[in-house]
């Protein structure tokens, strides 16, 4: 059979007189999700493609091909394969038979080849009331197997390109709250187009965008819009923790804020170019000290502290968060010193020291063979091509130390946070997702009373977000 698996679907769905509309009712997928599968642009899971076979009276097995069984044992090169539209994963078939009642299929998936569990999508399509959930994305294929392995009717995948100002604003008409799941350089820009679209928005915050952002404070209060900056783990959930334990006195001395990473170097193109901003000569790192930024370099103000287990005991060093921003500003009582401190495992950061005393993190280019190329470039392309393994638990733990004063007392406070381990390698994403989409439902019920540009600590009341915290395992606790 050479003819390819949506030319397949499409023949034999047209062949029993069935509609787009009519597969999507007995499947549970979207008309866009099957159309987009139809003509070869996306790749649909196993769970999918046998909802799809059943709803054309068929099974998995007839959109195999090729291999020779003999016997019951099914040799590697007499499989029969499907290999997927996109090429970024492709299923063997191990039983012998392809009518049988048992049929095992064995599945190869490439890096960055399954269809991955976006934390922010998935958690607001679980807990929310929303009428709509439209998931943007530049790769559409990748926006559609989300909405598939979802299964909301909610769901609608959009091709979006968030560098085209055109694009965005048509979307946010759309929308009633926008909640923005893109690195951090795109932040200043679509602040800007939320309040020309005069639409409540929250992001995850920015190494270098917050300064630029809260500048477009009297804009967003004109249009009367929220805009809630850093809603993630860190800055988000850190900025309401020192807001809870700030409650608790007259006046603030110092917040320190530090989060503990156990996760892998490289474990997407975004978290990867995280750490080695935040440990890049050239990047900007501050702490806010007597009303002034105080510049550091990196690996400056080491600090050793203990997290939950199984973080526990780690060499933290400061790091350029969006909470030394914001805090100093929206906190009340306002605080004297505001500072974050981070680290991630032991290994990790000795590859970051040998990376940062022989240059390989800096971005100044010169020719290699005839190309122009910098340190950093090869390093991140090296790195995202063989990821590093890393054997330990993945974590992304919090916490956060206020000191002040109360009733003319010194005072402490501590608060820290953490996440089940057995959420696995998904741990990070669902620490920064999960929160994310707590704000997001928050800003679309009205919770949000004032207009502006702001932190979560001038946007939301610490009690409430914890109790929701809580409720989807995520534990914060006064110390």
């Amino acid at each position: 059979m050479n003819s390819s698996l949506g030319e397949q679907i499409r023949s034999m769905r047209e062949k029993r007189g069935q509609s787009l509309k009519q597969v999507a009712l007995a499947t549970s997928l979207t008309q866009s999700f099957l159309s987009q599968v139809e003509r070869d642009l996306t790749s649909p899971s196993v769970a999918s493609l046998r909802k799809i076979a059943e709803a054309l009276g068929t099974s998995v097995a007839t959109f195999f091909s090729g291999g020779s069984p003999n016997g019951r044992l099914v040799r590697k090169e007499a499989r029969a394969m499907l290999v997927h539209p996109m090429r970024r994963w492709r299923d063997s078939m191990l039983t012998p038979s392809l009518n049988g009642k048992l049929q095992v299929i064995w599945s190869v998936i490439e890096p960055g080849g399954g269809s991955g569990d976006e934390p922010y999508a998935h958690e607001s399509a679980l807990t929310s009331d929303f009428d709509e959930i439209v998931v943007a994305d530049r790769d559409v294929s990748s926006a559609l197997r989300l909405v598939d392995e979802l299964k909301d009717r909610r769901l609608n995948a959009l091709r979006v390109d968030v560098t085209r100002r055109d694009e965005v604003e048509q979307l946010m008409y759309r929308a009633d709250v926008i909640a923005n799941c893109t690195t951090y350089h795109y932040g200043l820009e679509l602040v800007r187009s939320a309040i020309r679209c005069r639409r409540p928005y929250v992001d995850l915050g920015g190494l270098f965008n917050t300064p630029r952002q809260l500048e477009l404070g009297p804009e967003a209060q004109s249009a009367g819009v929220p805009i809630v900056l850093g809603c993630g783990a860190t800055p988000g959930v850190t900025n309401l923790m020192a807001q809870a334990a700030a409650a608790e006195l007259d006046s603030v001395d110092r917040v320190e804020i530090a989060f503990g990473s156990l996760r892998p170097l490289a474990a997407s193109p975004g978290l990867l170019d995280t750490i080695l901003e935040e440990f890049s000569p050239t990047t900007e790192r501050f702490y806010f000290e007597d009303g002034r930024f105080v510049a550091v370099p990196p690996f400056a103000g080491a600090r050793v502290l203990e997290f939950l287990p199984p973080v526990g005991v780690l060499e933290t060093y400061f790091v350029p968060h969006s909470e030394s921003h914001t805090v100093p500003r929206f906190l009340d009582p306002r605080p004297n010193h505001v500072s974050v401190r981070g680290s991630w495992h032991p290994e990790i950061m000795k590859a970051m020291r040998v990376f940062l005393d022989y240059g390989l993190t800096s971005e100044e280019a010169f020719p290699v063979d005839g190309t122009a190329l910098s340190p950093r470039t090869f390093l991140r392309a090296h790195l995202l091509h063989r990821p590093p393994a890393l054997d330990s638990p993945v974590a992304f733990f919090l916490r956060v130390d206020v000191t002040g004063e109360r009733d003319h007392k010194s005072k402490a406070t501590s608060y820290r946070s953490a996440h089940p381990t057995d959420w696995g390698l998904a741990g990070t994403a669902r620490m920064t997702g999960v929160p994310m989409s707590i704000a997001l439902q928050a800003l679309a019920r009205g919770e949000v009373a004032r207009a502006g540009v702001m932190g979560p600590e001038a946007a939301f009341s610490p009690e409430p977000m914890f109790a929701q915290l809580r409720a989807r395992g995520v534990s914060v606790e006064r110390n």
